[in-house]
């Protein structure tokens, strides 16, 4: 009987994320706390880890299309639901291709609007402030 009771007090704290394709190749998550304490910031970073991870299990780069929170509320806990869609990874990204270092890879609104979400998602506690840096640096260094 203790065991059954315990299960039962433990089985809410489990987060289980199940990735659901929702057709025309777009994927959605979600990710619920486990009391109305949680952060929507540390939902939302396992949401995009999770759709991270989906991407890299199938050899592509998960690119988000939308982002839906749910605060706290009366007898409602925190959420996350994330829709992304899977961007292939190329062939040229991969081999290394000496020819691909001279053609230019991004136009420069492309740039500035990869700039802008990869601070969006520092400001959202996404990303860390090292990894922040870096990958500010990778787009500055491209042509």
């Amino acid at each position: 009987m203790k065991s059954i009771l315990l299960l039962f007090l433990i089985l809410p704290l489990i987060s289980i994320s199940q990735v659901m394709p929702m057709g025309n190749g777009i994927y959605t998550l979600s990710k619920h706390g486990s009391t109305g304490f949680t952060s929507l910031g540390k939902l939302r970073k396992k949401a995009y880890e999770a759709a991270k991870e989906y991407a890299k299990q199938n050899n592509a780069t998960a690119e988000v299309i939308s982002v839906n929170e749910t605060k706290a509320g009366f007898a409602v806990w925190p959420q996350v639901d994330l829709q992304f869609r899977l961007v292939k990874n190329s062939k040229e990204e991969k081999s290394g291709d000496k020819n691909s270092d001279l053609q230019p890879k991004h136009n420069d609104s492309d740039k500035l609007e990869r700039l802008e979400k990869i601070g969006q998602m520092y400001k959202d506690s996404v990303l860390t402030k090292e990894e922040f840096e870096a990958e500010k640096k990778k787009i500055l260094s491209e042509y």
